[in-house]
């Protein structure tokens, strides 16, 4: 089975010399290295500059719902959707 997708910390993409703008589109390449050796990928697209989405605010029960099997909650979307 061969994984087709990876994560890499906005840390990384936002150190110099990248400063990669919110949004922007980017080409990628991944090297892989294990005790047999590395290689490494043609270069890629179709990835965005994300970033982690704030928590939710005002979370909160909504106790007119509540049943034996049922909790219900209410929040306020996060100021940051991380551009999703």
């Amino acid at each position: 089975m061969t994984n087709t997708q990876c994560t890499i910390a906005q840390s990384v993409v936002e150190a110099a010399p990248y400063n990669l703008v919110f949004g922007a589109d980017i080409f990628v390449r991944v090297t892989a290295t294990n005790a047999k050796g590395s290689t490494t990928s043609d270069p890629g697209s179709g990835c965005k500059v994300i970033r982690a989405p704030d928590a939710p605010t005002s979370l909160a029960e909504d106790t007119a719902q509540r049943t034996p099997t049922v909790l219900a909650l209410t929040w306020s979307p996060a100021s940051e959707d991380g551009g999703s």
